[in-house]
């Protein structure tokens, strides 16, 4: 009897949101055709150095969670020679290109509905070669109308930390925005933004030294953070413990905690129906 077979294990978990524009491109399916496509033409990406990565399987498509494994190989050039370190010399060497050493895998899944694309929390291959690799990939499998915005789910603590502060500086950037949110006040600007045709917000807001922004009770811009952490992200200059800090929320990725017995595919799908539902 296998009893490590009923043992409860932990992953932590890294999330990516991919939206696509326009509106209309919005749909499961369509995001479902995305990652079909860029898997399906063995599209590899140099994402950083040497270093390719690639969609090596895809489960699921009729389902609702797409899962397999991302594959981050060297991509050898038969035009530099090799070092011999017997020998101390450089040699040029016959190789099959088709073959790239040093591969690291690691697990991947996507969930259409939510457009969310969901990570292992690692260190194989970080997060940043992974946007880096759906952004270029996507660019090649769109069609001509459609773009695409591709970011990094920032964390709630640091969200929250910005919103319950009193601030000196405060710069918000957001790409396109969508429906993933939750305050009213951030919804209204969503839709605002939507529907008159904002790509990019790109805001900036300075106080007084001796009156400083109280962002809970600034609507606007406290909806703009709110909408930034699916679709950008905040650099702040706020108050804590009579000091200036600066938060930068790219440096707060958003991890979450799974677990499960045997079905880590279900657990992951549970877990963003729960945040994002």
């Amino acid at each position: 009897m296998d009893k490590n077979k009923y043992i409860t294990k932990h992953r932590r978990i890294q999330i990516i949101n991919i939206k696509l524009r326009p509106k209309e491109s919005q749909l499961p399916q369509r995001y479902v055709e995305l990652i079909d496509s860029i898997f399906s033409q063995k599209i590899s990406i140099n994402t950083y150095s040497d270093k390719y990565t690639r969609i090596q399987s895809l489960y699921g498509k009729q389902t609702d969670i797409i899962h397999g494994e991302l594959v981050n190989f060297t991509k050898l050039n038969p035009d530099l020679p090799s070092y011999d370190t017997e020998s101390n010399e450089l040699k040029m060497v016959e190789f099959d290109t088709k073959i790239g050493p040093n591969a690291k895998t690691c697990e991947y899944f996507f969930v259409p509905k939510h457009h969310k694309f969901v990570l292992i929390h690692n260190g194989k291959i970080s997060i940043n070669q992974i946007v880096k690799f759906l952004e270029k990939t996507s660019l090649e499998v769109l069609y001509d109308y459609e773009g695409i915005d591709i970011t990094i789910e920032k964390s709630s603590e640091s969200i929250e930390r910005i919103i319950n502060s009193q601030a000196q500086y405060i710069k918000v950037s957001l790409s396109y925005s969508n429906n993933a949110n939750n305050d009213a006040w951030a919804a209204a600007l969503d839709e605002e933004y939507r529907s008159n045709g904002v790509r990019e917000v790109e805001a900036i807001y300075k106080s007084d030294k001796s009156n400083l922004i109280d962002i809970s009770k600034t609507q606007t811009i406290k909806g703009n953070v709110e909408l930034s952490q699916s679709n950008g992200y905040v650099v702040a200059n706020v108050i804590e413990n009579d000091k200036i800090v600066q938060i930068n929320t790219n440096d707060h990725p958003r991890i979450e905690k799974i677990s499960f017995i045997n079905d880590i595919v279900q657990s992951v799908l549970d877990k963003v129906n729960e945040i994002f539902g």
